[in-house]
């Protein structure tokens, strides 16, 4: 009875290591698509370059957040009706 517990074990623990190696090689695909896709769209060769060109392109956006809203409130100020 050993032996067939053995290698009953042996076939479930050969399928659980397959099935990790070929979700291994999907993730892997999905990797290299995607530094594919920031090389071309972004030019970034790294996901390091990546998650620079990201935080710059938060700072610029929080910049112009900023500076859109300090516009809007002059904006407001100055043409502010009373319609009292």
């Amino acid at each position: 009875m050993s032996e067939i517990v053995s290698e009953e074990l042996y076939r479930r623990l050969k399928k659980d290591v397959d099935s990790a190696k070929s979700e291994a090689q999907r993730a892997k695909g999905a990797y290299e698509q995607l530094i594919i896709q920031l090389k071309n769209e972004y030019d970034c060769k790294t996901l390091k370059e990546a998650k620079a060109l990201l935080e710059d392109l938060q700072s610029k956006k929080d910049k112009a957040e900023k500076e859109f809203d300090k516009a809007m409130r002059e904006y407001e100020k100055k043409w502010k009706t009373d319609d009292s």
